[in-house]
């Protein structure tokens, strides 16, 4: 409203005022009399909101304004169509203003989402056709495409970035995100457990866009009749089912599961998924990689050595990780040299043997040649089993040694 003294402009504030005719930049009239203000609004061509009327009681009667002076009021406002222009133009600055800020901010925002986004998923070494996959089908989900993705599992050893991928995925986009396991489903009581998926499923629909992670979800979601399944977890799958099928047309709800067990999953809740990723062990650079960053992460600017991508083959994220903390306590409270990498990667390798006698070798073998052969090629191609892989050799992933007790 025009400035009672030296601003151009005072703001009246209407907190509680809702109606689809007001419009931000279209003039509205407020009329006041004496300590009543307002008495209402006129929204030229679109009526008016009434709040107060005027009483005045004269030889025993009493006359109310009602409706009638707010009435009159806006069949006469047109007359003013020149001063109500003005008022539209004097505004449209100021609009245009809170525009330019508004898109700034949200320019910043948008800038600042996507560095964190970047930083977040530099730490997910995957190869680049399945990260950029990810990544292509999380916009058509927030952008709400049709082809839009309504379900993911991700699956794969332990160790592989699963559960990481997972939380990425949450802090990164715009959406609600519930992550989920047993325990936050399973209850002691039949019938409660469907309740909690209920609730799960209205907060997602509530608050669309969202996405429903599970982890580990063979034990949230594991086939039924099967022995480990009682009546609680299968009332927890056909819930699930239920409310999942329940999710048509523009509903945004997206459900992303994680598993090293895919085999144990429900088969109806596989369909539903739709889209399954396996998520193999890293490769030798992608190995390196991860140490350096788990090394980074220490707080260290030590560099792992070059072998040790070789060295650390069949490894997972998991376990370089553990390689990385290994190395800083070999040399604490020096920082970790090349040799205390390779020092904690032969700790690590021994770990996951039995106990070999330290004077073992092939030549201590009496064995037919033709058989001492055949297993020194076997173990050969094992040793350096991703780079005989990528020429096409087959790789054994098993060793089954027959005869009878006492033949070695």
């Amino acid at each position: 409203m025009p400035g009672r003294g030296s601003t151009p402009y005072d703001t009246v504030a209407f907190p509680e005022l809702v109606d689809d005719r007001l419009e931000v930049g279209e003039p509205v009239v407020a009329v006041s009399w004496r300590d009543i203000d307002p008495l209402f609004l006129v929204l030229p061509s679109k009526g008016y909101i009434y709040f107060n009327s005027i009483s005045y009681s004269k030889n025993g009667m009493t006359w109310n304004s009602g409706e009638v002076i707010p009435r009159v009021f806006a069949e006469k406002i047109q007359e003013y169509s020149a001063e109500l222009e003005d008022a539209r133009r004097a505004f449209a600055c100021l609009q245009a203003l809170w525009k330019s800020n508004s898109d700034l901010i949200n320019l910043r925002d948008t800038s600042i989402r996507l560095r964190r986004s970047s930083e977040a998923w530099a730490k997910i070494h995957l190869p680049e056709r399945q990260k950029m996959e990810i990544l292509r089908r999380a916009e058509l989900f927030e952008s709400n495409d049709l082809a839009a993705p309504r379900g993911l599992l991700l699956s794969g050893v332990p160790g592989t970035g699963k559960s990481l991928i997972g939380r990425t995925l949450g802090e990164t986009m715009g959406c609600d995100f519930q992550t989920l396991s047993l325990a936050d489903l399973k209850e002691e009581h039949l019938g409660a457990s469907g309740k909690r998926v209920r609730a799960v499923w209205d907060r997602a629909r509530a608050h669309q866009p969202a996405v429903i992670f599970l982890d580990e979800c063979e034990g949230v979601l594991g086939r039924r009749g099967a022995a480990e399944t009682d009546s609680i977890a299968t009332e927890i799958v056909q819930s699930f089912l239920s409310e999942w099928d329940g999710v048509r047309g523009n509903a945004r709800v997206w459900v992303v599961g994680a598993t090293n067990r895919p085999d144990m999953l429900d088969d109806a809740i596989l369909s539903r998924f739709g889209w399954e990723m396996e998520l193999a062990l890293p490769g030798p650079e992608e190995r390196l990689q991860i140490l350096s960053q788990e090394v980074w992460a220490l707080g260290l600017t030590a560099e792992p050595p070059v072998e040790a991508s070789t060295l650390t083959q069949g490894l997972s994220g998991r376990d370089l990780q553990q390689l990385a903390r290994s190395a800083r306590a070999i040399a604490y409270p020096a920082t970790p040299s090349p040799e205390h990498f390779l020092e904690a990667i032969e700790a690590a390798r021994k770990s996951r043997n039995t106990k070999v006698d330290s004077k073992a070798s092939w030549d201590t073998l009496v064995l037919d040649t033709a058989v001492l052969d055949s297993l020194k090629l076997t173990c050969t191609l094992l040793r350096d089993a991703e780079k005989w892989k990528a020429q096409g050799v087959s790789i054994p992933k098993r060793l089954l040694l027959i005869g009878p007790p006492g033949g070695w």
